[in-house]
């Protein structure tokens, strides 16, 4: 059975949007999408799990006194008259490393390569290396790809004894990165980055052993910063609020958006289907 850490951070935000109940595991976090013209938004809060978003490197001492256990910081209350927009530096983003294909011409039916003692195993929308007797769940060893319904690559990942290691990349049906992160084991575990459908960047943080460490950003769809933290340990230690254009959204916009989202999470649900 396919382990819930490894689901894709889209379903997870798709499923507490459109209200399913369903099992998660770690994933990129992305800020709600809202139907209201955007403003400076209070703090905002981490979560444990995941998904999920990255950043400048911060290194915390490899320990350090009770006392000195940063706190989480208190919520902004910023005057949006007196916000400015986020530097050049600031709104800097930490690149995704390139995505290799695990086959030339990435298909169900495609010629997939596994490590020595693992095999190939198929299902309608997805093909995986694992060893023989427990190619589920623990059983996975090597890539495991899965897609679309229109044949594109959904996503790449890779296992080692079961545990996944290394970056998972996830793509739309046309092909453009939507999410990208890092685990190690049943944890987040380096950058994690989430795209808005336009291919801009929507979030970045970083992660160790699941816990946000170092610095997390948004972004609006124009690409303009909205907000970073500083995260030591999994505490909020720091975040600063910056200007950005506002954006509304028409009630067309809203109900196109909602039922995208439908198509997506139902997709999503297609990809779990396929590996179980």
């Amino acid at each position: 059975m396919l382990r819930t850490s490894i689901l894709t951070p889209l379903l997870a935000t798709l499923v507490s949007m459109l209200g399913c109940d369903q099992e998660q595991a770690p994933k990129p976090q992305s800020p709600a999408i809202s139907t209201q013209a955007a403003k400076p938004a209070p703090t905002l809060a981490s979560s444990s799990a995941a998904p999920v978003e990255p950043m400048l490197a911060f290194v915390a001492p490899a320990s350090k006194p009770a006392q000195d256990k940063p706190r989480a910081a208190q919520p902004v209350q910023a005057d949006p008259s007196e916000l400015r927009p986020a530097t050049a530096s600031e709104s800097a983003q930490t690149p995704v490393p390139a995505f290799v294909p695990a086959m030339a011409d990435p298909t169900v039916d495609g010629p997939l390569v596994c490590p020595d003692g693992a095999e190939v195993y198929r299902s309608e929308r997805a093909v995986h290396c694992a060893f023989r007797e427990a190619r589920w769940g623990k059983g996975r060893h090597g890539p495991s790809l899965s897609f679309h319904r229109n044949g594109a690559l959904a996503s790449q990942d890779r296992y080692d004894n079961g545990k996944g290691v290394g970056g998972r990349h996830q793509f739309d049906e046309h092909g453009q990165l939507t999410a990208y992160w890092e685990v190690e084991g049943d944890d987040n575990h380096g950058l994690s980055v989430l795209n808005h459908a336009n291919g801009k960047r929507s979030s970045e943080a970083m992660y160790v052993h699941g816990k946000l460490h170092g610095t997390r950003k948004l972004w609006n769809e124009l690409g303009e910063l909205m907000s970073m933290e500083v995260y030591a340990n999994g505490e909020l230690v720091s975040e600063q609020l910056f200007a950005y254009t506002l954006i509304e959204m028409t009630p067309e916009q809203l109900e196109a958006s909602q039922r995208e989202l439908a198509k997506l999470l139902a997709e999503q649900k297609g990809l779990v289907e396929g590996l179980e």
